[in-house]
């Protein structure tokens, strides 16, 4: 089974700039909208996951680059 998991908590913003670039010289962000996708066998529950670990592991990875330069 795939399931698609997409929403407007899923985003992040992250800043960057380029050197020796004229437009992008100067610290500008971005913001990104995160879509995950699982695919998976069903186990005893009917499930590929549990929610509340899918949103653990999904918001540890979130925490890494949100807000990041």
């Amino acid at each position: 089974m795939k399931i698609r998991v997409s929403g407007d908590k899923l985003t992040i913003a992250s800043a960057h700039m380029l050197a020796k670039h004229d437009k992008c010289a100067r610290i500008h962000g971005h913001n990104y909208s995160i879509e995950v996708e699982i695919e998976g066998e069903l186990n005893e529950k009917n499930m590929v996951i549990d929610f509340s670990e899918f949103k653990s592991r999904v918001s540890k990875i979130i925490k890494k680059y949100d807000h990041k330069v």
